[in-house]
């Protein structure tokens, strides 16, 4: 049981630590978290289990679909996704008590 409670406490401290580091940031830093990337592929087959391992990878990699087309030749996806996981991050923080509003 005190394995756990410093483990926690541990986390807790931690957080509190990394809660101050953001408050540190630059401008520049903290636009840099919360930025997005964008990435295009263009599909030009119809082996919809091929589709889908790629589909699956880019998933496991974070990116999301937001968009579909048709360009005449074959179908485009539109991806985006955080460079970083700023939500996770933040939403951990405010979990743990480390910021609050």
């Amino acid at each position: 049981m005190n394995d756990l409670k410093g483990g926690a406490q541990e986390a807790i401290e931690d957080a509190r630590t990394k809660a101050r580091e953001l408050g540190e940031l630059s401008a520049e830093e903290l636009q840099e978290i919360w930025a997005i990337e964008y990435k295009t592929i263009k599909v030009m087959h119809s082996d919809l289990a091929a589709l889908d391992e790629q589909l699956n990878e880019l998933g496991q990699e974070r990116w999301d679909c937001y968009h579909v087309s048709e360009d005449g030749q074959g179908k485009v996806f539109y991806f985006k996704r955080g460079k970083s996981n700023a939500i996770a991050y933040l939403t951990n923080l405010l979990r743990l008590g480390s910021i609050a509003f």
